[in-house]
């Protein structure tokens, strides 16, 4: 199977920020894979989200970001219907945060106005004690198909979005998302889902998008939880 390649778009102006430099990543395999005893996928509640916004997560040091301590890293998260991961066995494999920006390019629509458009996400992964492991970002496939890529084993799952369910305002959504593609070996070779939650930042610049070709980054955090076969 060939898959898409892991390539980073060039660094955009981040609205309210300076362009981060690239992060070291230090390829730590910590928290990966499931704790013993950690619950199938099948097994995560249904029950509405909390009400109240979602909790950003706790920085953990070394400039990662971690949205628990290390010993409840692994459990499965409540999450609603929408977005919750489909009956099969699935089990929650690796859980990682995200810091980095959502990408959005000013282009020309189809009646002849500039709107903004989504170009696609730059993260840098860390794990439960807030080492860097990997990187997300677009695939080749561009922005509707997005990759994470471990640094360990060198190991990729690429996804499609399967579905949304609203974040606090000026978040970007929480999602549920299907493997499309994977590597042959690795941690992230049994992906089939990814969720993403607790969402921080990163929705389209409320300005009015005015010059043509502009790209503005916007700042996010999230989780991602990686689900499949154990």
């Amino acid at each position: 199977m060939n898959h898409p390649q892991f390539w980073l778009r060039p660094a955009a102006r981040v609205r309210g920020h300076r362009s981060a430099a690239a992060l070291l990543l230090l390829g730590s395999a910590a928290c990966v894979g499931a704790s013993p005893g950690a619950p199938a996928a099948s097994s995560v509640a249904l029950g509405p989200a909390a009400s109240a916004a979602p909790t950003p997560p706790v920085s953990a040091g070394g400039g990662g970001f971690a949205a628990a301590p290390c010993g409840d890293w692994m459990r499965t998260p409540a999450v609603d219907p929408a977005i919750a991961v489909p009956a099969g066995g699935w089990h929650l494999l690796l859980r990682t945060a995200a810091a980095g920006t959502q990408s959005y390019a000013c282009t020309r629509s189809t009646d002849g106005g500039l709107a903004w458009s989504f170009v696609g996400p730059r993260a840098t992964l860390t794990d439960c004690a807030g080492r860097a492991i990997g990187e997300h970002s677009a695939s080749d496939a561009g922005a509707a198909a997005p990759q994470w890529v471990l640094a360990s084993d060198g190991s990729r799952v690429v996804g499609r979005k399967v579905a949304s369910f609203p974040g606090s305002p000026g978040s970007v959504p929480w999602l549920l998302l299907q493997a499309i593609g994977a590597s042959d070996a690795g941690a992230l070779a049994s992906v089939k889902y990814v969720q993403r939650l607790n969402t921080v930042g990163g929705a389209p610049p409320p300005d009015a998008c005015r010059v043509e070709g502009g790209v503005e980054a916007v700042p996010y955090r999230a989780d991602y939880d990686f689900y499949g076969a154990p």
